[in-house]
Parts: C-alpha cells; sequence; structure tokens
C-alpha cells in the first residue's frame, strides 16, 4: 500500500508565494487556501511542484464536481509560474519548451524617477516551418513591443499627472506578461498574452492580447468575423451564450445593463478569443462588463453551441 505522504513544507510554501498565498484562479483570488494536486494523488502517487495548485474550498470543490477540469487547471497554474518567475529570476532571457518553442523574457529597468521594471515573456516558435515561423514571431514580438512601449509612456506621462515631480512621491511602477499557448497544430496556432501594469494607486490594471494564426496554405490572423459564415449570426449567438454564462457566474437572474453592453454582439467585444480544441474561450477585460470590482471573466464557448455557423473555410472549423 503507498500511504500518502504530506507534502513537504518547502514546496508547499513554493505554491502558496507562486499564488501569492490567495486562491490560483484570478477571477477568485479568495485567501482561503489550501494546496492540492492537480492531478490526483490517487492517480499519481507524488508530490511534485508542476503538480501543486493553491485552492480556495469553493473553487476546490468545482474542481473534484468537475465543473473546473484538469486542464483549466494547468492553464492557471502555468499562468502563476510565468507572473512569479517575473520577480525571481530576472536573468533568464530563452527558456525551451518541449511544445516546439523557446520562452524569451524582455527585461528592463528604468533608473530616473518615476522608476520602472518590465518583465514580459513571449514565445519564439521554432517547429513551425522558417518561412512561417518567421512571420508569426515578427506578428507576436511586434504586439510585445506594443504593449511595452505604451507602459513605458505611462511613467512620463500619467505618472507626473497625477503624482507631481517629486521623486518621495513617485511610485515604482511595473509591467509583466505572460503568455499561454491554446492550441498548436500544423493549421492553427492560438496564444493569450496576460499584461499587468501598476502606476500607482490601490490596484493593478490587467489586460488580454490575443493572437489566432491559420497557418495553411499561407499565414493569416483569424479575427471574430473568419470564424463565422454568417458574421452577425454567429456573433449574435456567441453573445446569447456569453450572456446567460455571465449571467450564472455573477449570480444574477437578469443581465445588468453594462454586462449586455460588453458582451454585446459587436467584433470589438470579441477580439480577445482563443481557439482550443473543443471550443473558443472569451476573456472580457477588467471594466468591459462594468467596475473593476467585477474582475476579467472568462467564458468557454463550446462548438456544439456554434455548430452551424461555422465558416468551413476557416481552420477553426477543422477542430469540430
Amino acid at each position: 500500500m503507498n500511504e500518502r505522504r504530506a507534502i513537504p513544507a518547502e514546496m508547499r510554501r513554493q505554491v502558496l508565494l507562486e499564488a501569492g498565498h490567495r486562491c490560483a484562479i484570478h477571477t477568485c483570488r479568495h485567501t482561503d487556501v489550501e494546496v492540492h494536486h492537480i492531478e490526483p494523488w490517487s492517480r499519481c502517487k507524488e508530490h511534485r511542484l508542476e503538480n501543486l495548485i493553491a485552492l480556495c474550498p469553493n473553487c476546490h470543490k468545482l474542481v473534484e464536481s468537475g465543473k473546473i477540469d484538469r486542464k483549466s487547471l494547468h492553464v492557471y497554474k502555468a499562468r502563476l509560474a510565468a507572473q512569479f518567475r517575473f520577480q525571481s529570476e530576472v536573468e533568464v532571457t530563452s527558456e525551451p519548451h518541449k511544445g516546439g518553442w523557446k520562452t524569451t523574457t524582455l527585461n528592463e529597468e528604468g533608473k530616473e524617477p518615476p522608476t520602472y521594471s518590465i518583465g514580459v515573456e513571449y514565445p519564439n516558435f521554432e517547429l513551425l516551418p522558417r518561412n512561417k515561423a518567421r512571420e508569426v514571431n515578427a506578428i507576436v514580438r511586434g504586439l510585445v513591443f506594443e504593449e511595452v512601449l505604451r507602459f513605458r509612456n505611462a511613467p512620463l506621462c500619467e505618472v507626473i499627472a497625477r503624482f507631481g515631480r517629486d521623486s518621495a512621491y513617485l511610485p515604482h511602477c511595473t509591467f509583466s506578461g505572460s503568455f499561454d499557448v491554446a492550441i498548436m497544430k500544423p493549421q492553427i496556432l492560438s496564444l493569450r498574452h496576460v499584461f499587468t501594469s501598476y502606476t500607482g494607486g490601490a490596484y493593478s490594471n490587467t489586460h488580454f492580447r490575443s493572437l489566432t494564426f491559420q497557418l495553411a496554405p499561407e499565414v493569416f490572423l483569424v479575427d471574430p468575423y473568419c470564424v463565422f459564415t454568417d458574421h452577425y449570426r454567429g456573433l449574435q449567438l456567441l453573445s446569447e451564450f456569453c450572456v446567460r454564462e455571465l449571467c450564472s457566474y455573477f449570480d444574477v437572474s437578469e443581465p445588468f445593463e453594462t454586462l449586455l453592453q460588453g458582451a454585446a454582439p459587436s467584433p470589438e467585444n470579441y477580439n480577445t478569443f482563443n481557439v482550443h480544441q473543443h471550443g473558443i474561450s472569451i476573456d472580457f477585460d477588467e471594466h468591459q462588463l462594468g467596475g473593476k470590482a467585477l474582475g476579467a471573466p472568462s467564458v468557454f464557448v463550446p462548438y456544439t453551441v456554434l455548430k452551424g455557423e461555422m465558416n468551413p473555410l476557416c481552420a477553426v472549423y477543422s477542430l469540430m
């Protein structure tokens, strides 16, 4: 009989530090947490850092009931691990990944007041055909540097306007970025970037950027218009499903006005989408559905919901 051993104290401490002593699911972040196995102990019979995650009792119950699946837990874990590396491994510049890319880290320190720190991770794809890898990597780097340049302007303009020029009162600003590869197949690649900035005040700000590429016959970016045969009807279905899911998430019987606005069937509301094996995920930015207190929820839309409206000329159709 393989007796279950206690999680080593140092390993448990590292998992809690990684999550900031909060629930690892970013839309929850409850402070009452315990360390749990992503793949159950009954199956793995060992404690490994990459298989441990901090969860509050409510989210753990959702995992046990199957409402949050193990694959999603791995995504939450990967996001936290990437953000934690910014604080502890400032010298990391490149890290190979078995999935076919290297993780590159852009680090920068602004020494003149207002001071700032930047740590952004992004992928450099290696297993794609050379001409396609060159195009994809150029677009990914362009997105990252666009975000970095936008942040660099904040200390020079926004922060000084808010706090004045006395360095004693200027905050140290930070900007971090991580990414997840949602799917990588010969015909399609989808990745999601999470950027978090702090420029003073009580809270940081988080927003999402997504890139989905059709890789064959040539490289081009997939947007909500490409996915559906009838653009209007497709977005309408997407919106109706998201509104229902968001009402359930916020535990309201009827959608409130800002929810209806933020999830209305317009392309700009659904630009932050990612393609997965069994559906599409939609990220709603902070403030998109109302105030910051509402968080930045995500909705997963199974392909079965959109069946009949998917464009057969788009690579996403091949995943159905």
